[in-house]
């Protein structure tokens, strides 16, 4: 497995990895409403087309199937991050995390934040992540409980 910047032809791949994981693993600890509200369909291509030029992209990959994504916006935000939902607990979130956590070491980042579903604050938190609060988050006509939490890098 590698990780690497995301390229255009990754995008229908993101698409479906987001849409499946949000449906198979996110499903565990929302409700069926809230999950077709999270992700209705497989989007369109242009859509993530779209939203990605606003972030860095890092994709883990093994035999041109991506297993992961996340998505790294300044000062540390993280926004996406999913890994295929046949992946889980192998290792493709964390080797996915360090190196958002390289990235953003090199480009001046004090600390990585977030707003993290129930499913994956465990793995937020063993990777060294704090819950700072618990937050409830409007998302289209449905609220989201999620939990903002943070980690400081060392410089």
């Amino acid at each position: 497995m590698k990780i690497r910047e995301f390229k255009d032809k990754d995008i229908p791949q993101i698409s479906k990895l987001y849409f499946n994981t949000v449906r198979k693993i996110n499903s565990k600890d929302y409700s069926r409403e809230h999950v077709e509200t999270w992700s209705p369909e497989i989007y369109d291509d242009s859509l993530w087309s779209r939203r990605f030029d606003n972030y860095t992209v890092l994709v883990a990959e093994d035999a041109d199937m991506i297993l992961g994504f996340c998505e790294l916006q300044y000062p540390g935000h993280i926004d996406c991050f999913y890994v295929h939902y046949q992946w889980q607990r192998k290792g493709v979130g964390t080797q996915l995390l360090n190196s958002v956590e390289s990235v953003a070491e090199k480009n001046g980042f004090k600390r990585l934040f977030a707003d993290v579903s129930i499913t994956a604050r465990p793995f937020f938190s063993k990777r060294g992540f704090e819950t700072v609060s618990e937050i409830n988050k409007k998302y289209r006509e449905l609220t989201f409980k999620l939990y903002f939490m943070e980690k400081y890098l060392i410089a």
